[in-house]
Order: structure tokens, then C-alpha cells, then sequence
């Protein structure tokens, strides 16, 4: 019995508290006759059709346009919403022939009465402002509602029988004796509408532009603003002014997105694209060869639209000619070769040219054909370096040959650069690389020159000179245990976190005039998350505080905003279109980073985002969902990949056959699987070996690092060795045995060593 009292006071209690929840927030929101205010899925407020029953306390029999005699006004409107159909009141009654038997003789001609009628209560400032003020005008008592005393007025040189009171007779749409607002716009047409053809407004700009949003609804008053679906006023570099007028500063890819004004039930939506000139890069930059050999050019761009790409070789345009042998375009343009190569013909500089809406860039590479039989004397391999970061040091593998470029042990001296910090000798630091056995944390590179990694249980960071064979040139150290190292290109930044407060490595691309700064943000930090992309630039970061992530501006170090998140936290950006996705325990949100509200859900789970950032991938432990993301950043499921519970780590690879990616995946057993998202095609690489040891209480993980955009390589390393996989051919290409497990997997872009 004590059970019993107990369930239904808690159900009682909810459903109070629900109640409560969705009276606030439909409070706010106004819904036309013969619908009503409900909470959706998402918790938003949305005007519905009422059901069979709504109407049935109302009892003034209307005539439609439809030829339907309905039993109240509120049942013509709620059967019109129902249907999908536009049906209005025939003031004539001729549609319904009974029912125009019973009307009274004003009812013939009370349409052409009201028509003229409003002429004569609206001057011309009034008319070219729609009417708005003649309601305000004839509410003296400012009540909200026109009663009969404020409408018994006489209209001059009217010879109609009909006068304002009819309105009651004919407009009383809730039949409460009174004419709101809402029934007094209905009855002289006065409500917001939009023209037809207007209703839906696609706007491509260029990037970095200021633009301006017109909302084209006639006679709107109180117009709201929305962006994806999400009301706003002013969002930083989106402003309302004037409530008719939107105006965007400086767009990026974020800003991309639906932007609707709305009145009532009229709207407009602009589906709002930002265009980015392409960013295009061709590798290799410069070729030797000899008499005979074969040329291969790889370009890529990345640009909104998807830029297309052309050749030209000395200036002069090259065409897939088919009766041309010897030169071959493959996958869309992006990859040029040439075959039996000769020095008067093919040596000269190649331009690969990235053109779309936006604009048009290029980036050129040089190839020298030597007219010999002797070996040229400048470079011929370009090589796809990786540095696997492991227990006792950290070695530099190149894959095409699997030779060991380099290796530091644990007992490499770092006495010269150590005795250079001026932190140096404040307390005793360990004088080599690591301590006995190291316990690498983040690490990053930095502009293809520098790499910081982090040793947290060292309190420093060693940072690392490509162009000096790899070789540690200068330590930074941080109090406490530095990790979550982020490198912020636009800023030329490093954040990352020490004792749960973040610092600031600044001119980070320089050996020198760095500096270090502690941010007192005024709470405890656990995690960061910034986001970055080569369509995007860094403004904000989201950071994990106890219950709640807190946003932060990157430019003034100011707290914006919180959000309450409990349980497991995690953030992904997908930068076109400014959304995340933030996981708070089971749930996942996708929200607009600009007001950091909800504007939909999504896949619960651990999410992936391709390079370009047009392909997102969440695994929830089981399946794989695939989305893709078009140019206005909108989400679209795409497919779903089952049954894939051993997957530990997502990686990206460019595909050979489109300008997307594919994506290889490890797993916690000793195989590493590819997936093919255009063929749906899946293989598996056998024998990889068994994920790293976990250290301590951590929990099993195998790391997989791509190549870059031309790199046919991934590295994996396992608890045996360090792995290298052909990702084209997808075999294993080499494999080298090790006694330290690998921590962390760099690549090295091999473009400007």
C-alpha cells in the first residue's frame, strides 16, 4: 500500500513538473484557431491541430469557401489544418446554399463594406504601413480587444446597412463578444503574410564578406529572427536591426545555415551558403628523373563548392587527350601522370588550378628530367615519415622503404638546452629525455617545423626541430602536469592544461619570443575542446568544468556561456555550418555554436569528423552511423555499418576514386578493417597484433594515423611492434618489433623538410 502512495505521488510530481514545463513554454507561444500550443520531441513549443473534439463547446454555424456549412469558426480552421487545405469564411454564404437562406441582409455585402470602411479609418501613412495602428487607434481603453462601445461608430457616406458592430456578428471567432486583435487583422486582411514564391531564398557569398538578410514579410509586426530553428537577437556577428533586417559581419564556413524570419504563420527561410576560394596544394613540389621515368602529381583543394581542377604545364593547358598515350588524369583531375618522360618535352613547372564560385587559386611544382644515363644529383624519393612517440624514447620510420630514419633513447642528453630555460636549476630536473621509462602525453606539431610534447609527469614540454634531423631544442615547463595540448593555427597557440588551469603557449611557429601565460578563469578545468579545421577559424573553446562545459573566448580569455552537462562529456565541432555535438551522459545534442542551444539531437556515441568535414561518423559501441554534410552544413544520415563492436579508433583516408574519404578503423583484436562509404565495401588487414598495453588503469587503445592528403600509409602500432599499413593496396607494409609500448603516432608532412 506504501508502494502504491509512493509511485503516485512521484508520477504526480512529474507529470506537475512536466505540466509546469510546457505551460511556460507555451505561455509565449501564440497558435491560430483550431490548434493548440505542444511540447515536441526536441522540447520546443509547436502550434497543432486540434482533434475531433477541440471545437465542440462553440456553436456558430459558418459557411466555408469550401462549400461546407462547419459548425463553428474554430471548426473551419481546425479542418483546414488538418486537410492542409486553405479554407476561409464566405461572407456571402453563397457557397453554402442553405446557409445562405439564414443570413441576414448585411452579410451580402459586408465584405465590400469592411473594404471600404478601412479606407476610411486608415490614412495613407497608415495604409503604407499596413494597418497596424488603426487596432491601437480604436482600442481606447488599450485592453487588448475592441468592445462593442470602441466599434458603435458611424461610418460617413456609407449607404450600406452594415456597420463595424457586424463584426461581432461575423468576426467573433471565439465568440466572446469582443474583436482581438488577431480576429480584427483576420477580418480586414491585415495579418502577415509572404509572397508564395518568396517563402524559400537560397544566398551564396564569399567568405569574409558583410551581408545583409531582407525578411520580405508584408504587414509583419513583432518579426522574430531564427537561426536553424532557434530564435536569436544578436548573436556577436549576427545582428537584427530593425527587426525586418539581418546582418552577417566577416562570414566563415560557421555562419552557413537556414536564417527565417517569422510572423505568425507567415515565414521566410534563407538557406544561407558561405563560399571559400580554394585552398589548393600539389605535391611532390619539386621531381628529378631520369630519361624514361614515370611523373606523378597529386593535387588537392579544399573549397566550398568542391573546387574543380585543371593543369597546366609551362602555362600551357593540359587536356585528357585520348589519343595522348602517355599523360593520364585520374580521379577528377586531382592526379596527373606521365609515362616514359623525356627533358625536352616534360621537364617545366606544372600548375595544378583549384576554381569554384568563389574564386580560383593554383600551386605549382617543379620536375627536371635529366638527359642522362647517370643518376641526377638532386633528390628522388619524397618520403611519408612517421614518429612513433613510446616508452623509451621515440623513432622516426619512413614507410616506402621501412628504413629507421632515427631514434632517441630514453638517456639522450638534453643537459645544453636544459642549462638555456630560465626555469632551469630552480629544482632538480631530470637531465635526458625521459625518465628511466617515458610517459609521453599530447603531442602536436606545429606549422610542419616544430613539435611539442607534452611529459606531464615531468611538468615540461620537449619541444622538437624537424629541419635539425628531430633533434630536442629547447623544454618548457609548466607547474604541474601538462597535457590536452591544442594548437590554434590563426592564433599561432597552444593551450593546454595543468592542474586543472589552462596556459597559454603563444608565437608557438618560433624558436623565439614565446611566452608562457597562466588564464585565471576563476574554476577548475578537466578537459578542452577547440575546434579547428582548414575551412575554419578558431574563436571560442568549450572546457569540461565538474557538471557543466563553460565557453570561453580565445581572443579576450572572458567566460560566455554554460551549459549544464552531466555524467560522461565529450565535443566535436563540425565546422561547416558552426554546430557540435555534446554528449552529456546518454544523450547526445547537436546545438548552434553561436547561441550554444539545442537545435536537434543525434547517434549517441563517439564521434568522428573527415578532414574536409563533410562526412561524420558516430560509433555507439555496436554500429557505425554515417552522415553526410553539404555546403549549408546540414546533416543527413546516410547509412548505418552493423555490428562493428570492436572498434576502438576512426581514421580518415582520402579516397582513390572521389575527392571524399573512406575510413580505416582498428579494433581491440588483432585485425585493422577499411570501409569504403561510396562502394560499401568492407576488407580486413589481418595479423596487426594485439592493441598496446594499457598503462595503468587506462583502458586498451590502438591509435591509427593517416598520411596526409597524398599519403598511401597509415601507422598502428600494436603490443608487439610498430605497424605500418599500405592504406591502397591495404597490406601490411612493414613492420618493426619494439620492447616499450607506442603512446602517441605523429606524421611528418614531407612537403617543406
Amino acid at each position: 500500500m506504501k508502494v502504491t502512495i509512493i509511485l503516485q505521488f512521484v508520477l504526480f510530481a512529474f507529470c506537475a513538473a512536466y505540466q509546469s514545463e510546457e505551460s511556460e513554454k507555451c505561455r509565449h507561444k501564440f497558435c491560430r484557431i483550431g490548434r493548440y500550443c505542444h511540447i515536441n520531441t526536441v522540447g520546443d513549443a509547436e502550434c497543432v491541430c486540434g482533434g475531433p473534439d477541440f471545437c465542440k463547446d462553440r456553436q456558430k454555424k459558418v459557411c466555408g469557401t469550401d462549400g461546407i456549412e462547419y459548425t463553428s469558426h474554430c471548426e473551419l480552421h481546425r479542418t483546414a489544418c488538418v486537410s492542409r487545405r486553405r479554407i476561409g469564411v464566405d461572407q456571402t454564404g453563397k457557397a453554402c446554399r442553405e446557409f445562405a437562406v439564414e443570413l441576414p441582409s448585411c452579410g451580402v455585402e459586408f465584405q465590400s463594406f469592411k473594404d471600404d470602411a478601412f479606407r476610411r479609418l486608415c490614412n495613407e501613412d497608415c495604409l503604407s504601413n499596413g494597418g497596424v495602428r488603426v487596432f491601437m487607434d480604436l482600442d481606447k481603453n488599450s485592453n487588448g480587444v475592441l468592445e462593442e462601445n470602441e466599434i458603435n461608430l458611424e461610418i460617413k457616406d456609407s449607404f450600406s446597412s452594415c456597420t463595424l458592430l457586424d463584426l461581432i456578428t461575423y468576426d467573433d471567432l471565439n465568440e466572446d463578444g469582443t474583436i482581438s486583435e488577431e480576429e480584427f487583422n483576420r477580418a480586414f486582411d491585415l495579418n502577415a503574410y509572404i509572397d508564395p514564391s518568396l517563402t524559400h531564398v537560397k544566398t551564396s557569398v564569399k567568405e569574409g564578406s558583410n551581408v545583409r538578410l531582407s525578411c520580405d514579410i508584408k504587414r509583419g509586426k513583432r518579426i522574430i529572427w531564427k537561426r536553424n530553428g532557434v530564435e536569436f537577437k544578436d548573436l556577436g556577428s549576427i545582428k537584427v536591426i530593425g527587426e525586418y533586417v539581418l546582418y552577417l559581419d566577416d562570414v566563415e564556413t560557421s555562419h552557413s545555415g537556414n536564417y527565417t524570419c517569422e510572423c505568425g504563420d507567415a515565414a521566410q527561410t534563407h538557406t544561407f551558403t558561405v563560399n571559400v576560394k580554394p585552398k589548393v596544394i600539389i605535391y611532390p613540389s619539386t621531381q628529378f628523373h631520369l630519361n624514361g621515368s614515370s611523373i606523378d602529381l597529386r593535387c588537392h583543394a579544399d573549397g566550398i563548392p568542391t573546387p574543380l581542377l585543371s593543369w597546366k604545364m609551362n602555362e600551357h593547358n593540359l587536356y585528357d587527350d585520348p589519343f595522348d598515350t602517355k599523360t593520364t588524369f585520374q580521379n577528377h583531375n586531382s592526379r596527373l601522370q606521365i609515362d616514359r618522360a623525356t627533358s625536352s618535352r616534360d621537364t617545366g613547372a606544372y600548375k595544378c588550378i583549384g576554381q569554384n564560385s568563389a574564386g580560383s587559386s593554383s600551386d605549382t611544382a617543379t620536375v627536371f628530367i635529366e638527359n642522362s644515363q647517370s643518376v641526377p644529383t638532386g633528390p628522388i624519393g619524397f618520403y611519408n615519415l612517421f614518429i612513433f612517440f613510446h616508452d623509451y624514447g621515440y623513432n622516426i620510420h619512413e614507410p616506402g622503404t621501412c628504413q629507421l630514419r632515427r631514434q632517441l633513447d630514453t638517456n639522450h642528453d638534453l643537459s645544453d638546452i636544459l642549462q638555456m630555460s630560465p626555469q632551469y636549476g630552480l629544482k632538480r630536473r631530470p637531465t635526458d629525455l625521459c625518465s628511466k621509462v617515458c610517459k609521453w602525453g599530447d603531442v602536436i606539431i606545429v606549422k610542419n617545423s616544430l613539435i611539442y610534447a607534452a611529459q606531464p609527469d615531468l611538468g615540461r614540454i620537449i619541444v622538437i626541430q624537424l629541419q635539425d634531423r628531430a633533434s630536442p631544442v629547447d623544454v618548457i615547463y609548466i607547474d604541474g602536469n601538462p597535457n590536452g595540448l591544442t594548437y590554434i593555427e590563426n592564433r599561432d597557440e597552444i593551450w593546454l592544461i595543468s592542474d586543472h588551469s589552462i596556459f597559454v603557449l603563444s608565437t608557438v611557429s618560433k624558436l623565439s619570443d614565446r611566452k608562457v601565460t597562466l588564464l585565471d578563469v576563476g574554476f577548475r578545468i578537466e578537459k578542452l575542446w577547440i575546434p579547428s579545421g582548414v575551412l575554419s577559424k578558431s574563436t571560442f573553446a568549450y572546457l569540461k568544468s565538474g557538471e557543466s562545459i563553460k565557453k570561453i573566448s580565445l581572443e579576450t580569455k572572458r567566460f560566455l556561456r554554460n551549459i549544464d552537462c552531466k555524467g560522461d562529456q565529450s565535443v566535436n565541432f563540425l565546422p561547416i555550418g558552426g554546430k557540435a555535438i555534446i554528449r552529456c551522459g546518454n544523450q547526445s545534442t547537436l546545438i548552434d555554436t553561436f547561441s550554444d542551444l539545442p537545435i536537434g539531437t543525434i547517434q549517441v556515441g563517439k564521434s568522428f569528423i573527415s578532414p574536409d568535414g563533410r562526412t561524420l561518423s558516430i560509433f555507439d559501441g555496436q554500429d557505425i552511423t554515417v552522415y553526410s554534410i553539404n555546403d549549408g552544413g546540414e546533416v543527413k544520415k546516410i547509412k548505418t555499418i552493423r555490428d562493428r563492436k570492436n572498434l576502438i579508433e576512426i581514421e580518415y583516408f582520402p579516397s582513390s576514386t572521389t575527392l571524399g574519404y573512406n575510413f580505416f578503423y582498428s579494433t581491440s583484436t588483432n585485425e585493422i578493417v577499411f570501409i569504403d562509404l561510396y562502394l560499401d565495401r568492407t576488407e580486413i588487414i589481418e595479423s596487426v597484433g594485439a592493441p598496446p598495453k594499457p598503462r595503468s588503469s587506462m583502458k586498451s587503445k590502438r591509435t591509427i594515423k593517416n598520411s596526409g592528403y597524398f599519403g598511401d600509409y597509415l601507422a598502428s602500432p600494436s603490443d608487439e611492434s610498430f605497424l605500418i599499413v599500405n592504406g591502397r593496396r591495404r597490406h601490411i607494409q612493414c613492420k618493426w618489433p619494439h620492447s616499450g609500448n607506442a603512446h602517441q603516432v605523429l606524421w611528418i608532412d614531407p612537403l617543406h623538410l
